[in-house]
Order: C-alpha cells, then sequence, then structure tokens
C-alpha cells in the first residue's frame, strides 16, 4: 500500500508542481528551455545577388599629340592604379596657403627688421636698417625660394600619375594625374607611350613623343590589373601589358 502511495504522490507532483512535496521548479527549467527556445533558422538568400559592374560611360579631353576629338572610355579597361601621396591631394593647396603666409611674414621681417649695429662716437650703440638694397635682396631670395618650391610640387603633383586605363581597342591609353580630375585626364596613342625604370624601386618613369618630360609612376602600394602586390610585380606587370609576357624596355 505504501508503495502505491508513492507512485501517486509522484504523479501529482508532475502535474501539479507547485503543491507540497513536489519537484523543484529548478529541476524542471531544462525541460521548460528546450520547449520553449526557438530552433536556430537557416541562413536566409540574399535577395538581390550581385550584378556585374558596367563601365561607366565618361567623356574626356584629348592629349596634346593626338589631334582627335575627345574619346569615350566606354570600353575602358584598367591598367593602373595608384596610390596618390596625401601632399598631392587637396592638402596641397593648404601647404601653398602656408607657404604664402610663410613669404609674407619673412618678407615683412627682412624689410621692417633687417637691422646692423651701428656704434657711435661717445660709445653708445644703436640698431638700425640694412640699406635697402641689402633688405631688397633678402626678401627676393625668399620670394624665389618659395616659388620655386611650390612650382616645384605643382609640377610633380602634375606628373604623378594616378590612373592609366587602355582605351579605343587597345590602341590608346587614358592617363589621368593627381592634378586631374575624374575624366579630365589625357589621351595617348600607345604606340607613342614608352614605361622604363627609375633610379628608385619604388617608381617607373613613362615617356610620351611629343610631351617635355616624364611621368612617373608610383609602384608602392599600387595595382595592375585589379591587383596589387610589391612593386617588383606591379612593374613585372607593366611591362607585360606594354610589351608583351616577359617583355622589356629597350
Amino acid at each position: 500500500m505504501l508503495r502505491y502511495t508513492r507512485i501517486a504522490r509522484t504523479c501529482r507532483s508532475f502535474l501539479n508542481p507547485t503543491a507540497t512535496g513536489s519537484l523543484a521548479p529548478q529541476q524542471l527549467q531544462p525541460l521548460r528551455y528546450a520547449i520553449t527556445t526557438p530552433t536556430a533558422r537557416p541562413p536566409r538568400k540574399a535577395l538581390h545577388p550581385s550584378l556585374p559592374v558596367e563601365p561607366v560611360s565618361t567623356t574626356i579631353s584629348p592629349g596634346e599629340n593626338t589631334g582627335s576629338q575627345s574619346a569615350n572610355v566606354l570600353d575602358s579597361v584598367r591598367v593602373f592604379e595608384a596610390v596618390t601621396p596625401w601632399y598631392f591631394r587637396r592638402w596641397v593647396w593648404l601647404i601653398v596657403g602656408l607657404n604664402l603666409a610663410w613669404v609674407v611674414f619673412e618678407v615683412d621681417t627682412m624689410l621692417e627688421y633687417f637691422v646692423e649695429k651701428v656704434e657711435h662716437e661717445d660709445g653708445s650703440v644703436t640698431y638700425e636698417k640694412k640699406p635697402l638694397w641689402q633688405r631688397l635682396g633678402a626678401s627676393a631670395i625668399v620670394v624665389l625660394g618659395s616659388g620655386c618650391f611650390v612650382g616645384g610640387v605643382l609640377i610633380t603633383r602634375r606628373r604623378n600619375v594616378r590612373v592609366i586605363d587602355l582605351i579605343q581597342k587597345g590602341k590608346a591609353f587614358y592617363v589621368e594625374t593627381a592634378a586631374d580630375t575624374v575624366g579630365s585626364g589625357r589621351v595617348f596613342d600607345r604606340k607613342d607611350c614608352v614605361i622604363s625604370p627609375n633610379r628608385s624601386d619604388d617608381w617607373m618613369d613613362m615617356l610620351v613623343k611629343g610631351v617635355k618630360g616624364k611621368y612617373s609612376l608610383r609602384l608602392r602600394g599600387a595595382k595592375v590589373g585589379g591587383v596589387s602586390g610589391e612593386p617588383v610585380y606591379v612593374r613585372k606587370g607593366l611591362y607585360d601589358i606594354w610589351y608583351g609576357k616577359g617583355g622589356r624596355a629597350t
């Protein structure tokens, strides 16, 4: 009889957990958690699968040596893309402005406070301005040096290549420099463009027939055909594009 009483009490404890002598609520917590916790759902598929990127039509101006009309780069292929140094971006105008402010300060100092020590017969000492030609000469040196610095920065910026695209079914190159806005570069015939090594391993030179000077290609951090790598691999990729596999400049 005692045995059947224990069985009945156990059944009542499961049916009514709050009854006296029932199992503790903590003992039912794992079962409750297993029932109320939702099952993990599989990840949903993307609603919009990625689509191929189409080239964007951009009108650009021809180079000086082409003589052709505006070209369309709808069929362009990105050959080279460099990392533009911060001092060749819009920060260059901050550098120019600071340099101009420095020149104004220095010229004013030269004209007003460029003095010399003068001893008088009574033993007194005074400071007088130097002759005007000396003050003007010193000011001219400051202005000339500052002008050379700013001119060098802007010219180098104009020759620092940022983007090279192969256009016109491989017959021409579209070149943008750090000074150009998007779509305002130049078009050169492919046969007129030659690349050659630079003294530095991180740079290459591009010479264009009919254009004075040379363009500089920064290899550190650059991409060739959309792939980035060390300068030695970027250089090899450019040679392969210009002169074929294994080709080099002569």
